[in-house]
């Protein structure tokens, strides 16, 4: 007897080795939408040495954060 297949939703994280599947897309949101908001966070949190390099980093954590909502809808 076949099992039915079940849609999964793979995030994987440019910036570190975090790979999770998520049963809905809702759930993906929820985490690993977190897991980038952390990211951006310790990026905005780097000392004065770091803050060019860091900044850019940050900015680039936003525009995945944007991408990853703006998805839902495509």
């Amino acid at each position: 007897m076949r099992k039915p297949l079940e849609r999964v939703y793979l995030a994987a994280c440019p910036f570190c080795h975090y790979r999770e599947f998520f049963p809905s897309a809702v759930e993906m949101l929820a985490i690993y939408g977190t897991h980038l908001l952390d990211h951006r966070d310790e990026a905005l949190e780097a000392g004065p040495t770091e803050g060019p390099r860091m900044a850019q980093r940050a900015e680039r954590i936003g525009q995945h954060v944007q991408r990853l909502l703006a998805a839902q809808y495509n």
